[in-house]
């Protein structure tokens, strides 16, 4: 293989790379929209938290309220 092949394929897993970033960007901000959501509506916080994956209810909390926690 040529080195313009290796940065070709460099350059394509770097586009696929920003691609997965984004979509998975768009899926978070989704999903913490839903939380919202489903608070604002009156739904269990408890059955909100194991809806979202087994979360805690501290984190819907966090979520409903716009706070961002963790390593980001």
């Amino acid at each position: 293989m040529t080195t313009q092949q290796y940065l070709e394929q460099v350059r394509a897993a770097t586009d696929a790379r920003e691609a997965a970033k984004e979509a998975a960007q768009m899926a978070d901000d989704l999903w913490r929209n839903k939380i919202k959501e489903a608070t604002v509506a009156g739904a269990r916080v408890f059955l909100i938290a194991k809806a979202a994956g087994d979360i805690t209810t501290s984190r819907v909390y966090q979520i409903r309220d716009g706070v961002r926690t963790g390593s980001r």
